[in-house]
């Protein structure tokens, strides 16, 4: 009998926890719903009347109606904000220089919904320029239904917001979610960062519910801490050749591509450590001094743990995370490029950790 008057206590003290998304009373139920939210894969899984376009950095600059999938806007435009994800982390984030086409798609997706469950719909945005004029303005809708209309202002940059809707099905299949332009007030101004869609059914919370991730945290509490195993070599392997012996054997044919040993990664992120920058800052010394005019093709290798399309969108983020620092230190885009292999060209074996620590790995070639 306590214990239920204590759990029944501790309802409302942790409703905060447990009910992030959904309506009081309610917790999430099942995965996203939302295919790519974090846009891992581009354009690949939403559509948009805005176009979108590959290409980025200083070259080239986004048009009104445009957008590009970045870890950093101003890679897409120089006129943006250098900005990072709402979560401090290196992230993919859709990047839109907007325009005052009224009722343009700027990004939909169908999901498959059931009749009469509820559901929460959540999303992430920032501005791009303080211009201190009419906010940022779209609606946000389910088929013909709209749940809401986003003001987001545009006093400051990079200060992001994420938006909240509920949402109960009215019938069963799919439906389709938008976010559609009501921006009017001129052709500058209306450019912003989205990230992180998240469309999740909900269920009603009950008390073995709560009761369940109370032991889940007591559980968790009573555990050692865990250290995390990163893409770092273990102490007392070396790497015999530094990165300059490395360029001359790789110039002179002796190996068919320059390892980067000491550039780590967040574990499954592709977030550079702090660690990696001085093997960076030297590749980047190198590339604007005694070797100005070489290319690279930068590429990202992971071993086979988790899935294929997991393992090669982390690869091609890790490559890009290295190529973005590099930009950073003055290299030019146009000498390099970026790509990821995810775990399909192994080192060594992935049958040991030793063996899968070498296969998570970012190399980069000279070109011709």
């Amino acid at each position: 009998m306590k214990t239920h008057f204590f759990l029944s206590l501790l309802f409302v003290s942790m409703l905060t926890v447990v009910n992030a998304q959904c309506p009081r009373t309610m917790i999430t139920d099942g995965d996203n719903l939302i295919q790519d939210g974090a846009f891992n894969y581009g354009d690949k899984f939403f559509d948009s009347d805005y176009k979108f376009r590959r290409s980025f950095f200083i070259e080239i600059k986004l048009d009104p109606g445009q957008f590009s999938v970045q870890l950093n806007p101003y890679y897409a435009n120089q006129d943006f904000s250098s900005c990072i994800g709402w979560d401090k982390k290196d992230n993919s984030m859709m990047v839109i220089d907007g325009d005052d086409n009224v009722g343009a798609l700027i990004w939909g997706q169908e999901v498959e919904v059931v009749k009469g469950r509820m559901y929460n719909l959540s999303f992430y945005v920032a501005t791009l320029r303080d211009l201190g004029s009419g906010p940022i303005t779209f609606d946000v809708a389910i088929n013909d239904k709209v749940l809401g209309t986003v003001e987001h202002s545009q006093i400051g940059t990079c200060k992001w917001k994420q938006y909240k809707y509920n949402w109960k099905a009215t019938v069963s299949g799919k439906v389709k979610i938008k976010l559609v332009n009501q921006f009017d007030y001129g052709p500058r101004g209306n450019d912003f960062i989205l990230d992180d869609l998240a469309f999740y059914a909900c269920k009603d919370q009950t008390l073995d519910d709560l009761t369940a991730l109370l032991e889940e945290s007591l559980i968790y509490e009573a555990k050692p801490k865990v250290v995390v195993v990163n893409d770092k070599e273990p102490e007392g392997i070396k790497e015999p050749l530094t990165i300059v012996e490395q360029i001359k054997e790789h110039s002179e044919g002796k190996l068919s591509a320059v390892t980067l040993n000491n550039v780590f990664f967040e574990s499954g992120k592709s977030t550079l450590k702090q660690e990696s920058f001085d093997e960076l800052d030297m590749l980047a010394s190198i590339m604007n001094g005694t070797h100005k005019n070489i290319k690279i093709e930068i590429s990202g290798h992971t071993d086979n743990v988790g899935s294929e399309s997991s393992n090669l969108a982390l690869s091609r983020n890790r490559a890009r995370s290295v190529m973005n620092y590099l930009l950073q230190k003055k290299v030019a885009y146009s000498r390099m490029k970026s790509l990821g292999f995810g775990s399909t060209k192994p080192v060594a074996t992935n049958d040991t950790e030793e063996g899968r620590q070498k296969n998570r790995r970012v190399e980069f070639k000279i070109l011709d």
